[in-house]
C-alpha cells in the first residue's frame, strides 16, 4: 500500500506505517477520487478533448467493426462509412463492445468480460492493481453522471524512471490502448 496508497508514490522500505496512517487520514480511500486527484475534477480532461478533436468526434455513429493491423487500424460504422487511424480506443461498457466485430478476434478472457452485466448498474466501482513495466494502479475516476473516466498511476521508482524518459518514449510506455 506504501506504493498507491493516500499520497503514494514511496517504496516499501522508504515508508512506515506512521506515514502510511497519515496518508489514510488526509486522503482517504473512500473519498471521491475525481474530486480530488486532479483540481477541478478528472472530468475537465474530457472536456478538453473534446474541444480539441471536435472535428473528428462521431456521435451516434456505431462503429460496426475494428480491425488492427501492424501499420494502425481500420474500421466501419453502422452506416457503412469506413475510417482510418493509428489506434483505436474502445471506451464504452463491455457488454456494448459485443456489437463491434474485432479483426483479430478479442482474446477470450475479454470476451468473457464483456458479457457479465457492467458494474455500474450494480452502484459499484473498481480498481486495478498490478505489476505492469511502468502503469501500476489504475481506478474508476467516473463521475456519477459523467462519462466513463479511469486514472492510471505510475508509482515510487517507476514514476522517477518514467520522469527521466524522453516525451515519446513516456507515451510509448503507457498507450491508450493499454488501459
Amino acid at each position: 500500500m506504501s506504493r498507491i496508497g493516500g499520497t503514494g508514490g514511496f517504496e516499501p522500505h522508504e515508508s512506515s506505517i506512521l506515514h502510511f496512517a497519515w496518508t489514510q487520514a488526509v486522503a482517504p480511500h473512500h473519498a471521491t477520487p475525481e474530486a480530488w486527484l486532479v483540481e477541478g475534477g478528472i472530468a475537465q480532461v474530457t472536456r478538453s478533448l473534446v474541444e480539441q478533436l471536435a472535428d473528428k468526434l462521431r456521435l451516434s455513429s456505431p462503429v460496426e467493426a475494428i480491425r488492427q493491423e501492424a501499420g494502425g487500424a481500420e474500421g466501419s460504422f453502422a452506416s457503412g462509412e469506413r475510417f482510418g487511424a493509428a489506434a483505436v480506443v474502445v471506451a464504452e461498457p463491455p457488454p456494448l463492445r459485443l456489437g463491434i466485430r474485432f479483426t483479430p478476434a478479442m482474446v477470450p478472457e475479454l470476451q468473457d468480460l464483456s458479457q457479465r452485466p457492467f458494474c455500474r448498474e450494480r452502484g459499484l466501482n473498481g480498481l486495478a492493481i498490478g505489476n505492469l513495466p511502468v502503469l501500476e494502479f489504475t481506478l474508476n475516476c467516473t463521475p456519477p453522471d459523467g462519462p466513463g473516466l479511469l486514472a492510471g498511476f505510475i508509482a515510487a521508482e517507476r514514476a522517477l524512471r518514467w520522469q527521466s524518459l524522453p516525451e515519446a518514449e513516456r507515451r510509448r510506455a503507457v498507450p491508450c490502448s493499454a488501459i
